[in-house]
Parts: structure tokens; C-alpha cells; sequence
């Protein structure tokens, strides 16, 4: 079950894992970007890079990772499954609750396609 956001209580679902902490949408994109940057730079790639790799604007990408806009539900989905991640998975991995980090739930989800 993938259940993105309850406009009436905030759940946050995704993959039978039920977050313990209730969020809106500007602290998930919050969350978001965060993970953005921090995969971008583990994965040593630059704005540049990844950019053409996922066909949105480096400066596009730049503004996201810098909170001062939001990406498009399309553009979310291109940035996470680019790193084999969904957007619920990036969100989750910013919650106190949630058992992995970024980096950490990248590298199994490398593990698994390999």
C-alpha cells in the first residue's frame, strides 16, 4: 500500500511502513530536498550531471536543493526513481522514525538491481 498524503490527518504511508511522525507537504518537500542533495553528493554528481541525466535544468535542480521551490509531483518522481528510490522513500528517510537514511536506503536499493 502506497498512500502519499490525507489532506484530513497527515499520514504518511508508503510500502506498509506507516510514518509515526505526521508531516505536511511543504515539510516533506523540506525533507525532500535535503535528501536531494545529500544522494547528489554521495553519489559524487554534479548539478551539471545530473541534470542532463534526468533532463531538468541544473538551475531548476539548484532551486529545489536550495528550498526555494517545490518540484512538480513528475519532477520528484524523475529526481527519486533516478536513484532507484521512490518519492515517498525520499520523504521517509528524513523522519526520525524511519529505520535508514538516504544513503543507506540507496545502497540496498543498488544492491537489490544488482
Amino acid at each position: 500500500m502506497v498512500k502519499f498524503f490525507h489532506s484530513n490527518n497527515r499520514l504518511l504511508t508508503a510500502n506498509g511502513y506507516t510514518a509515526k511522525e505526521m508531516i505536511d507537504e511543504k515539510q516533506a518537500f523540506i525533507i525532500f530536498a535535503d535528501n536531494l542533495r545529500e544522494l547528489r553528493n554521495y553519489c559524487n554528481l554534479s548539478l551539471n550531471a545530473l541534470a542532463e541525466l534526468v533532463d531538468i535544468p541544473n538551475q531548476t535542480i539548484s532551486s529545489y536543493e536550495n528550498k526555494t521551490h517545490t518540484p512538480s509531483m513528475i519532477q520528484a518522481i524523475k529526481l527519486a526513481s533516478y536513484f532507484g528510490l521512490t518519492v515517498e522513500e525520499f520523504i521517509l528517510c528524513g523522519l526520525d522514525s524511519y529505520p535508514y537514511d538516504i544513503t543507506e536506503l540507496y545502497e540496498i536499493r543498488k544492491k537489490e538491481v544488482d
